[in-house]
């Protein structure tokens, strides 16, 4: 079809009262791995090291409670180079 307009598709992630993960997150999540750091990932999305900090928590808070031992989205490492 000319001219029509491309297909989108979002997806949240909730687990509980827990805070939903969507697109920002996973921005947030994908800056992490593509600049090795916490920080600069954080600048780079125009948030607070804190702010990060706690999306990052709240993206691993709902993997707990699995029956295997997830990994987490982030662990901290790359705050610390």
């Amino acid at each position: 079809m000319a001219g029509a307009a491309p297909l989108t598709a979002n997806l949240v992630l909730a687990k509980g009262g827990a805070a939903p993960v969507g697109g920002e997150r996973i921005a947030l999540l994908e800056a992490i791995r593509d600049r090795g750091s916490i920080v600069l990932a954080a600048k780079a999305m125009g948030l607070s090291y804190k702010g990060a900090w706690d999306a990052v928590q709240a993206i691993n808070n709902l993997s707990t409670g699995r029956s295997s031992s997830p990994e987490p989205a982030a662990d901290g490492a790359a705050s610390r180079r």
